[in-house]
């Protein structure tokens, strides 16, 4: 039951929060321009990229504080491991911020192709962005905490606080002030300072009660200190170059693409994320749960719980990338209102949902191996994917832009479907190929529904002049795929079997 509310709760402010970004995205554009847009998106890029300093220390303390909640970690075993790790977290963000600024007036000369904004405003800009990013990635630590004890509620109702005011309060902030992104980045610095101390308070506030409650004696474990510095270094090497996976294009792109065109690539790749909002509440509740069950030796329950989960995921990414494959042009004419948007976005837009759907059930690799406590083979595989996709990335960003790019990251992400996902699921589940055709069957079937549906009311697309009716049409398109996505699982089937014999 706690598992299912986390993952609810969870989802609705994922999906709140990602919505809110992808909605003001056209009033953005519309009162800041395109190029101002772009080094919005230059912002949210770099934050991915800050997390490398992360180092795997949030992961391995989430895993530790999951077992110390659990009775299967001594009270000063974790107090030792939280204070060297927020000592250690501390000194790397300090550091990273001020390398970046120092480095501020380089990257607005040489890294970013601005064309209008003027360069004084651009590095004020800058260095305002590079100490939010700080304060927001120091308060990764302590979401750490709070996420290993569980506390799922409360950071998504926190997170739909903070993003509100991000997203939604900082229109009115530049109506009454000025519009420009001075303003923007300003307010933002703002609102990552009362995070960044919330966060703080909320953590010392949980971790006071553990103690005060605890009733363990001091006792030391006998080579604990090598195993988690073990499990932290892959962990923090998996993530780092989980970051190159994830957010090499975009880096790449904006050092080639004027700071204009990246803004609009930056539009294909946000209307993407759909799918994070999708996989990564799973993250973020599957994590603490799968290591629990580990922890307590429920191997079975373990395995039935990565299943379950995996179908889960594969229908409602499955559901998105299917709908806007087959009508991503009438999506971006109605969410934007700008018809010649639609002709630089669609394309980059069908081949990153693709992409994207296949990156969140590879993800399920790591979840299983986390559980494991054996990230070592998921350092490996992100270093061989690496190591293939930034040669390819690099080449067809030089030569064909952000539709290169984009067949790279789909092709890629597929072809790493079929080979390193199935081969880990083999060394970690007891029935691997169970959870490859539940997987896939929902996909293809899904797909092939769609084909067929798509198809079927190309005759109607006459007769849908309105925006209301096009709207209606798309509700109607995706709800019939959720159904058939929904038909795959043995779970939902029975229960409509169930159903239909109580109205009998």
């Amino acid at each position: 039951m706690a598992l299912k509310l986390n993952l609810a709760v969870n989802y609705l402010s994922q999906l709140y929060n990602g919505l809110i970004g992808i909605v003001v995205m056209p009033l953005y554009l519309a009162y800041l321009g395109g190029e101002a847009y772009g080094l919005i998106a230059f912002f949210t890029l770099l934050q991915s990229w800050f997390y490398l300093l992360d180092i795997g220390l949030s992961q391995t303390l989430i895993r530790e504080t999951v077992r110390y909640k659990s009775g299967q970690l001594q009270a000063a075993t974790y107090q030792k491991l939280y204070r060297s790790i927020h000592l250690i977290f501390l000194a790397l963000s300090i550091t990273g911020v001020s390398v970046l600024l120092l480095m501020s007036q380089q990257i607005a000369h040489s890294w970013l192709k601005i064309a209008s904004l003027p360069l004084d405003e651009v590095m004020t800009c800058l260095q305002i962005m590079f100490v939010s990013i700080g304060l927001r990635c120091l308060g990764g630590i302590y979401r750490g905490v709070l996420q290993g004890f569980e506390k799922i509620v409360w950071i998504s109702s926190f997170n739909i606080i903070l993003n509100t005011l991000r997203f939604i309060v900082v229109l009115p902030v530049m109506y009454f002030t000025e519009y420009s992104i001075q303003v923007f980045f300003k307010y933002q610095l703002i609102v990552a300072l009362l995070e960044f101390s919330v966060l703080l308070l909320a953590h010392q506030r949980i971790l006071k009660l553990m103690q005060e409650t605890t009733t363990q004696q001091p006792v030391d474990e006998p080579g604990y200190l090598p195993r988690i510095i073990k499990f932290a270094l892959f962990s923090g090497a998996s993530s780092m170059l989980w970051v190159f996976v994830s957010q090499s294009d975009k880096m790449l792109l904006s050092g080639i693409l004027p700071l204009s065109e990246y803004g609009y690539f930056s539009i294909a790749i946000l209307l993407a994320s759909v799918i994070y909002m999708v996989s990564t509440p799973v993250s973020n509740v599957i994590l603490p749960r799968l290591t629990a069950l580990h922890a307590e030796q429920q191997i079975e329950r373990l395995n039935q719980t990565y299943r379950q989960v995996a179908q889960f995921v594969t229908v409602l990414v499955g559901t998105i990338a299917i709908t806007v494959f087959w009508n991503a042009e009438t999506i971006i004419r109605l969410w934007s209102g700008n018809p010649q948007l639609s002709s630089h976005v669609a394309d980059i837009l069908r081949l990153y949902m693709i992409g994207n759907t296949f990156l969140a059930l590879n993800a399920f690799t790591y979840y299983i191996q986390y559980a494991f406590g054996q990230v070592k083979y998921h350092f490996w595989g992100n270093l061989l994917f690496v190591s293939l996709m930034l040669p390819l990335m690099y080449y067809a960003a030089q030569h064909y832009g952000g539709i290169g790019a984009g067949y790279v990251w789909m092709s890629l992400h597929v072809l790493w479907f079929f080979s390193w996902t199935l081969w880990i699921n083999r060394k970690f589940l007891e029935h691997p190929l169970s959870w490859t055709w539940s997987v896939l069957q929902i996909l293809l079937g899904s797909f092939a529904f769609s084909y067929m549906l798509h198809e079927g009311i190309v005759w109607l697309q006459p007769w849908l002049g309105n925006a209301f009716l096009q709207v209606l049409q798309l509700m109607v398109f995706g709800g019939l795929v959720l159904l058939c996505a929904l038909c795959f699982i043995a779970a939902f089937r029975t229960k409509m079997k169930t159903l239909l014999k109580l109205r009998q």
